[in-house]
């Protein structure tokens, strides 16, 4: 009888020490299923610290939409400041996926030519572009703030 229970001890413990390890693993199997990964941050995008990521966003961009195998772009969590920015394809291959576990952000003062230029964030030419996740904050609240005020306010972006 003692050897049964501690066998199930075992077992008990082993499940306990390994099933936090099986959930991890689980929960980045998709993202690491694509062939290739491209994390804004390697190319020098720092969340929460209210510089300009457009860059590093663009080189993550072009590098997932030039691979010939299925590809990421990926962005973790944190608040990631961009300015206005274009993703444009054709792209190389027909599985391109932003993944966004963040939070992508305009610059606070920038409506004015956010709203002049028509867009924020612009995808276009792109066949197989799958967008998952995360939070889109063009900060609104200041056109909108300006609009109600009836000042000349830039016509937006959509």
């Amino acid at each position: 009888m003692a050897k049964l229970i501690i066998l199930f001890s075992v077992k008990v413990f082993l499940f306990e020490l390994m099933f936090p390890k099986l959930i991890v693993f689980l929960a980045i199997l998709p993202l690491s299923a694509n062939a290739a990964i491209n994390n804004v941050q390697v190319f020098g995008a720092t969340p929460n610290d209210g510089t300009d990521s457009t860059k590093p966003f663009l080189q993550a961009w072009s590098l997932a939409c030039s691979s010939i195998a299925p590809a990421t772009m990926w962005i973790p969590r944190g608040t990631y400041l961009v300015n206005t920015i274009a993703f444009s394809g054709p792209c190389k291959n027909a599985e391109v996926t932003v993944r966004i576990d963040g939070k992508i952000q305009a610059p606070p003062s920038n409506y004015w030519e956010i709203g002049n230029f028509g867009n924020w964030i612009l995808f276009q030419g792109i066949n197989g572009l799958t967008i998952n996740g995360g939070i889109l904050d063009a900060r609104g609240s200041q056109f909108w703030d300006c609009k109600r005020s009836g000042a000349n306010c830039p016509r937006g972006a959509v």
